[in-house]
């Protein structure tokens, strides 16, 4: 599998989302779903991968792929995080925040507003440690309806367990958290399975415009309180995997428009943005409007993500590919979200 450029624009344009929420820009305040974006987005390119593994050697190389993991993972996060103690002003709580983050516990435990977006990240990683296994389970010797089966009912028990959790708690006690954020990864893998069979289909090609304005109606009509989490992200989440599909065809008008170079350069270094456009938001007065502090932010985050990625993200890429463990899939690269 060649590398999508329109997969990467729909990351690009995920991180867009998010920052503009964080800018406080009009239609935007469910901004944040741009996350689960990310989430189907991760679980269908990991899951592609694997699936590729397993059909071809019958098992996963778990330290080839843990090696994978670490070496996108850590290098633009130590950074990140490096910067954070220094500007937090290298104290024992901020190192304590640090090593929280840096061992993926920010989904669980609460972390202060310049580092508490890292929540996502121990989302991903939980899933990096627990799915080789999980997939190769559900993958290896079973027919692809008994493996869209199992992961069509794993979809659906961590929407109801999401649902349950939002109710219960009556806030955003579950929005941060990896037992109820699982649901659009999951959904990702079973999208990595319907794509060796639809991918491209005509039908969903055709369908993608609709999507692409379904997703749009849903974040800027959702208000930013705890209904997101329930029919509202379930939309994103859906659309998302509808879009990927569509976008495998290399067809048609919304994959045009995602392919385009400004969103394939935005989400090559989307994790970047990610990671950094928070301190460049909050380094702004309080008071500073949206349409002043989108461009200041968006200026400062591309420069930082740009020197990290040819500095840190590449090098660290490239080395990974000398060590034998570049993917069998190359799917555009699974980054984690933000």
């Amino acid at each position: 599998m060649t590398r999508n450029p329109a997969l990467d624009g729909l990351r690009g344009l995920a991180a867009l989302l998010i920052i503009c929420t964080h800018c406080g820009v009009p239609g935007t305040r469910a901004g944040f779903l741009g996350v689960d974006i990310f989430f189907v987005l991760s679980g269908f390119l990991i899951t592609s991968l694997l699936a590729v593994e397993i059909d071809r050697t019958g098992k996963i190389d778990l330290g080839r792929y843990s090696l994978a993991r670490m070496l996108r993972l850590y290098p633009p996060l130590l950074i990140f995080l490096i910067a954070y103690v220094l500007l937090a002003g290298g104290n024992t709580q901020a190192f304590r925040d640090a090593a929280v983050a840096g061992l993926f516990l920010s989904d669980y435990l609460k972390q202060p507003p310049l580092i508490a977006h890292t929540w996502s990240l121990a989302v991903e990683f939980h899933y990096y440690l627990i799915w080789p296994l999980l997939a190769l389970l559900i993958i290896r010797g079973r027919s692809w309806q008994t493996q869209i089966a199992v992961l069509s009912g794993l979809y659906v028990a961590g929407t109801a367990w999401r649902l349950s959790t939002m109710y219960l708690s009556g806030g955003w006690s579950g929005y941060p958290t990896f037992d109820t954020r699982l649901s659009g990864l999951l959904l990702g893998g079973l999208t990595a399975i319907l794509a060796a069979r639809y991918a491209g289909d005509g039908r969903i090609v055709k369908l993608a415009p609709w999507l692409g304005v379904l997703l749009a109606i849903t974040i800027a009509g959702t208000p930013g309180s705890p209904i997101a989490m329930s029919v509202p992200m379930i939309v994103v989440e859906l659309c998302t995997a509808g879009l990927i599909l569509a976008l495998l065809g290399n067809r048609g008008v919304v994959f045009r428009a995602l392919a385009s170079k400004p969103l394939v350069y935005t989400g090559m270094i989307s994790y970047s943005l990610y990671l950094w456009h928070v301190l460049a938001a909050l380094a702004l007065p309080a008071e500073t409007v949206w349409y002043w502090k989108l461009p200041a932010v968006l200026v400062l985050t591309y420069l930082i993500a740009t020197v990290s990625w040819f500095a840190v993200e590449a090098p660290a890429m490239a080395f990974r590919h000398r060590l034998g463990t570049r993917p069998a899939a190359n799917q555009a690269q699974a980054m984690p979200a933000p």
